[in-house]
């Protein structure tokens, strides 16, 4: 017995078809524009309050996404230990005079870690190394 299908079942086919490798190649751009598979480099800074920290909490370096925080830890002595991960591309212009602080981008809305850009004469820093933190005073806080 041989199945035929009609002009409409071939048609409703190709459009099955059609969308559902469209569908994936959406996503596959949306993994490669999200950086699903840049590679990532892992840094740690400490801070001495973590308000506003969690995991996922982005990390951005000139006002752009260059990653997010992997760990939040409260240590013996009362600091946070915060881990992260950065893409590669922004990782090279971290140098050992770079800056973490928490800031936070609007007036409302969630606190970013914002890194700062290492000058030139500085050192690279490694995967793993810890960063230098600077408190900063946030105007929601004061109100």
């Amino acid at each position: 017995m041989k199945v035929r299908f009609g002009k409409f079942e071939k048609i409703a086919g190709v459009f099955v078809v059609v969308a559902v490798v469209g569908s994936l190649v959406a996503t596959v751009l949306v993994a490669v524009k999200q950086g699903w598979f840049s590679k990532k480099e892992e840094l740690k800074t400490k801070f001495t309050t973590g308000d506003g920290l969690h995991v996922g909490t982005m990390v951005q370096m000139a006002g752009l996404r260059a990653g997010a925080v992997k760990k939040v830890i409260l240590e013996n002595n009362n600091e946070i230990v915060v881990t992260f991960e950065v893409s590669e591309d922004f990782f090279k212009r971290i140098k050992k005079d770079s800056v973490a602080q928490v800031i936070r981008p609007f007036i409302i809305g969630e606190k970013v870690i914002d890194i700062s850009v290492g000058s030139v004469d500085a050192g690279a820093i490694s995967a793993g190394e810890t960063i230098v933190s600077k408190g900063t005073t946030d105007i929601m806080d004061l109100i």
